[in-house]
Order: C-alpha cells, then sequence, then structure tokens
C-alpha cells in the first residue's frame, strides 16, 4: 500500500477514535517512517519477531528478525500506547515463549504467538505450502513440550504478565490436535475490507469465485444480501485454522467489554 494512504487512514480513525494498529516485520521502516506515521495519529505498532536466540527458519526469516529487534527499540522511545510482538511458533522456537514473555513484559510490551500455518491449498492463503514448513512445524511427538509450555504461560497470565491470547486459547494449545490439524472453525467470519474498498470474509480463505467480486463503496441492501449468500457459502467450505486473533474475536467480541482487552487496555480474560 501506498504511504500516504496509509497516513490517510490512520489520521483520519483517529479523528474519529477510531482504534488503529500496524502489524510489520520492521523492514521497510525508518526513524523517520515511523516519526511520520506517529505524527498522524498512530499509537499500536505489532512487531514479527520469532526468536531470541536466532533459531531462524530461514535467511529472510533472520533478516526480518534483526529488522523487528531494531524498530522495537525505536518504538520504546516514542511513548506509544500500544506495543506488541507477534511470534510464529514452530519446534526451533517453542520453548523461547515464557522468556519473550518476561523480557517483553519488563519494558511493558505484550506478547501474542500462533502456530506456524500451512496452506491447505485454500487460494489466496496467506500461508507456505506444507513442504515449506513441514520440518519447522509442532507435529504428533511434541505433546508434552506443548503442554509443559502452555502451563507455564497460563501461570504466568494470571501472574499479570501481558500474554494477549487469552486463557481460552492457551487452554486449547493443551489439547496439541488443535495445533497440530489447524481445524477450529468459527461461528461467522472473519471480514476484511482492503484499502482499495474490495471486501471479503477471511483474510485467509477465498474461494476463487468470490475474488474481487464486492467492493464496500458499491453496497446497497440487495449487494450486501448476495454478499452475504457468499459469504455464509464461504464459511462452509473453509477448511479451518488456529489464529487466536480468530478464536479470541469468536470468544470475546461478543461482549461488551471484548474490544477493549483486544486494545489491551485491560490484561484479564
Amino acid at each position: 500500500m501506498q504511504l500516504n494512504l496509509i497516513l490517510d487512514y490512520i489520521e483520519y480513525s483517529a479523528e474519529i477514535k477510531m482504534a488503529n494498529s500496524i502489524i510489520t516485520n520492521g523492514l521497510l521502516f525508518t526513524e523517520e517512517r515511523l516519526d511520520e506515521l506517529i505524527a498522524h495519529g498512530l499509537d499500536s505498532i505489532t512487531v514479527s519477531r520469532d526468536t531470541l536466540k536466532g533459531n531462524y527458519f530461514d535467511k529472510a526469516a533472520e533478516l526480518k528478525g534483526k529488522a523487528s529487534k531494531k524498530l522495537l527499540m525505536l518504538c520504546l522511545d516514542r511513548n506509544l500506547r500500544d506495543l506488541e510482538v507477534s511470534m510464529a511458533i514452530s519446534k526451533d522456537n517453542i520453548e523461547e515463549i515464557p522468556e519473550m514473555v518476561r523480557q517483553n513484559t519488563s519494558v511493558g510490551i505484550w506478547t501474542s504467538f500462533d502456530p506456524l500455518h500451512w496452506s491447505k491449498g485454500q487460494p489466496e492463503s496467506k500461508c507456505p505450502p506444507f513442504k515449506d514448513v513441514e520440518s519447522a512445524i509442532v507435529k504428533p511427538g511434541d505433546e508434552e513440550v506443548i503442554r509443559n509450555v502452555m502451563t507455564e504461560l497460563l501461570d504466568m497470565k494470571k501472574a499479570g504478565y501481558l500474554i494477549h491470547p487469552s486463557r481460552k486459547v492457551l487452554e486449547m494449545w493443551m489439547q496439541p490436535e488443535n495445533i497440530f490439524k489447524h481445524n477450529w472453525k468459527c461461528f461467522t467470519s472473519w471480514l476484511t475490507i482492503e484499502a482499495d474498498g474490495t471486501v471479503y470474509g477471511c483474510d485467509d480463505y477465498q474461494p476463487p469465485e468470490f475474488k474481487g467480486r464486492y467492493n464496500i463503496t458499491d453496497f446497497d441492501l440487495e449487494t450486501f444480501k448476495d454478499f452475504r449468500e457468499e459469504w455464509n457459502f464461504a464459511i462452509k467450505k473453509c477448511p479451518g485454522c488456529f489464529w487466536s486473533t480468530h478464536v479470541m474475536s469468536c470468544e470475546m467480541l461478543k461482549e461488551p467489554t471484548g474490544g477493549n482487552y483486544f486494545r489491551h487496555e485491560v490484561t484479564g480474560c
């Protein structure tokens, strides 16, 4: 997306008091760009960082890891309302999560994490093919380490550490089938609106016939009815996932205060 569009969206959302956030690996960030975004109203950033020990999956991950660390240091000096680290969990870094949480919490940074996902053949998937990640994913045989880590994280969450996944999500990790198969399904679906107004359901699953058909600027009642029918059809065909934000949206956004937790304004849940 063009930087000027990002600045416009952030400025407008700040004007109408809508929460905004950017998720980035830090590769394209400079100190000047960060300050420009903040000046336009950005007050929340999520930075992808997968390891403290340098256990990078590949060279690209190493480059992103070094960039993310640099960006986090810049953000800490700028008094942002909200700062979060997001980890993609593999068998190489799962045991690092508690220490990542400790270090992040000590400087006021939240930690979120999801298992490394792979594409199940769904069109437009943001995930790599299974063959590219097979050696890194947690799989049957890793049950003990998963349960040990999640038990520690549940205790840390109760103690007030800044862990974004809810207790329910951590408890679902304790049932490793959720991690091995990624077959959890939401009761509705994620709604995605792109910068150009393109609207579709889940950002990780789009039936081919759905792509590019709808734009929010063209919606009227009849168009929305057609969209809703196709959206429901897509939900039924979805192969499932285990993205913690999707799980938590179904679990928490039904509650009046659910949005407060997503904005990190409360530490419970």
